[in-house]
């Protein structure tokens, strides 16, 4: 297998008054043929809990400096892979979520191809809901779905969910592809909620084992 590369460098910045940020994670292909992932958030990441850790607070630090609320997107979507190779765990692409913090109906345009993000975007639909407050006080707004609309098929990568609608909080969903599991973090540990169906949608939460 293909070692990967990474590099971190401020390939892109985008600043929001006093405060300056970089979201960006850029792939391009060396000579020798190993793929580059480029910036802040690309990594390596040592354990999956320090990638999630770091991200956060990149993303709501930004979310936080935008300069209106009408800025600020209600969330993030990341995905991300682990190298056996470099034994990491790296961010291949970040985007913003697409909706707005009062509805419910939210997704995200990811490439599918990371060497060519411009023209290969895939619309990724995560439905959403609000549980009541008494049952998950810290996340009024979760994914109910995770559909490729291009393909009308669950995703087929990995990808991590940040809801930042709520003023310093960063809520954390994960969703595991391959065995389409849908897990919330909760304290210092991704909780299994849900299990994905073969439309995309979620089934009932899935007891922990």
């Amino acid at each position: 297998m293909m070692k990967r590369a990474l590099l971190a460098s401020l390939a892109f910045t985008t600043t929001w008054g006093c405060a300056s940020t970089n979201l960006e994670v850029r792939a391009r292909r060396l000579p020798e043929g190993a793929i580059r992932y480029e910036g802040e958030l690309a990594g390596p990441h040592a354990t999956f809990e320090r990638l999630v850790e770091k991200t956060c607070s990149r993303l709501a630090a930004s979310h936080s400096a935008a300069s209106s609320e009408g800025a600020r997107p209600p969330g993030y979507c990341a995905g991300y892979f682990y190298s056996p190779e470099d034994r990491a765990f790296f961010i291949n692409t970040v985007t913003a979520m697409l909706g707005t913090q009062e509805s419910e109906q939210r997704s995200c345009a990811l490439p599918r191809n990371l060497l060519d993000p411009e023209n290969t975007q895939e619309v990724v639909s995560l439905g959403g809901s609000r549980p009541l407050a008494s049952e998950r006080p810290a996340s009024p707004w979760q994914p109910t779905s995770f559909l490729n609309q291009t393909t009308r098929e669950p995703h087929d990568r990995d990808l991590l969910v940040f809801n930042l609608e709520e003023p310093g909080t960063c809520v954390v969903y994960g969703y595991d592809h391959f065995r389409r599991l849908i897990t919330n973090q909760q304290d210092d540990r991704f909780v299994i909620i849900g299990r994905v169906n073969r439309d995309g949608g979620i089934s009932q939460a899935a007891r922990h084992p």
